[in-house]
Formats: structure tokens, sequence, C-alpha cells
């Protein structure tokens, strides 16, 4: 029943992106993203939507973040911690991650290090919000992702959820994993707690046993009840 709940709720949560998202207008000038003051030269955070297998095999809509840098890079491993990003390293020791960009009217053509392309329709990218100064999120969220082969006519489901909630400085953190087959269910969970600060396109956390990260953060484009942390998006857990 836990499995089938998390998929429901799985369900859920991609239909209400997808309004999100696509109730937002673009501009003829489309404005530019945030700008991330803790990586030099970059540009901002942009989401582009792709698809990709979630709970049960299925296939679902994704709007993936990027980072853009104003030489014309472009970096896809955001769930790097800020502070241990140093561009020059990164682009030797993980060339995979990043490539090259460039915007043509509202379309972006994008060309990766080994060689692939890509071209962003008008439609299909969007840019983030960063944080203000000070600025506090309350209330709790939770992000799904997971795998399985349900949609080929198997019976493994696999899912893994979390779920973070806001008190003024405070945050507790949840994750839960698990799946199901016709035989066998299984699941595991580990919390954490801490307080936070939000400063532009990052998120510093501060756990209560002395550990310390800071992640990339942006808010959606249309209203702040969606956000990202890393390359996970977070909706209202209502």
């Amino acid at each position: 029943m836990k499995t089938k709940r998390f998929f429901l709720f799985f369900l859920l949560l991609i239909s209400t992106l997808n309004v999100i998202l696509f109730s937002c207008q673009k501009e003829d000038e489309v404005q530019a993203a945030s700008k991330v003051v803790d990586v030099p030269g970059a540009e901002g955070i942009y989401l582009h939507l792709e698809y990709t297998m979630g709970v049960g095999g299925f296939l679902y809509p994704e709007y993936r973040p990027y980072l853009l840098f104003k030489d014309g890079s472009i970096y896809q491993n955001l769930d790097t911690s800020i502070d241990k990003l140093d561009v020059a390293k990164s682009k030797q020791q993980e060339p995979k991650e990043w490539g090259t960009w460039e915007k043509k009217g509202n379309e972006f053509s994008i060309t990766w290090s080994d060689g692939d392309t890509e071209t962003w329709g008008e439609d299909e990218w969007f840019t983030t919000q960063a944080a203000t100064a000070g600025e506090k999120i309350k209330g709790s969220y939770e992000s799904i992702s997971g795998g399985g082969n349900v949609a080929f006519g198997g019976d493994v489901m696999i899912f893994s959820a979390t779920t973070i909630s806001f008190d003024g400085d405070k945050f507790t953190y949840e994750s839960t994993g698990g799946g199901s087959t016709s035989n066998l269910t299984a699941y595991s969970s580990q919390d954490k707690a801490g307080t936070y600060e939000l400063k532009g396109n990052s998120i510093i956390l501060k756990f209560n046993n002395g550990a310390v990260e800071k992640k990339f953060f942006y808010f959606y484009p249309d209203g702040k009840d969606v956000f990202g942390i890393g390359t996970r998006y977070y909706v209202p857990n209502d």
C-alpha cells in the first residue's frame, strides 16, 4: 500500500509541475536567469523539459536544471556541492558534464563535449529565480523519483522520496527508499535536522552533527511554491 501511495503522489506531483511551468509565458525579450554569485562566470540556472524513467518504469516529463556560463559553457551536474565546484578542474575531471551553448532568438543550441547536440525549443526551457537576502521557506515539501518495470508488464516498482520541512531557520530532512515485487516489499529511511540559510542560488545546510553542505538552490519561474535543490525539485507536501 505504501508503494502505491508514493506512485499516486508521484503522478500528482508531475501534473502539478506541468501546470505551473506551462502557465509561465515568455516575453519577447526573455529576462536573464538569476545570477549564481558563488560560481565565477556563471550566468544562471535554466530548466529544460526532458523525459525520464520514473516510478514503475513509466516515462515522465522532467524539468532538469543546467548551469549556464557567460563564456558559452554549460554544466549539468548540479548535485555537486557549490563550494566544491572548481570549473577548471571539473572540465578536466568530468568532461562529459560540460558542453557549450548558443542562443538564437528564443532557442538554445547545445553541443556536449562528446559531440552530441540538441536544441531547446522556445517552450522547452525556463529561467529560475534566486532567493532574496534573508528569505525563509515555511512548510513541508516532497520530492519523489524511482524506477522499475511495471510499465513493461513486470512487477518491480522502486521509489525514492525525500521530505524537507522548514520552520524559521530550522529544517528537518527525511529520505525514504524502497520497492516492491510480487514476492517482496522493502523500505529504509533516514532522518536529519539542522539550520539553513538561503543565499541567491545556494542553500547552506548546517546539520546538527556538525556537517555543512552548500547546494545549488533555485525557485521555479512562476511563484515560489516549487523549488529545486541540486537536480531534485520539491512541491508542497499537503
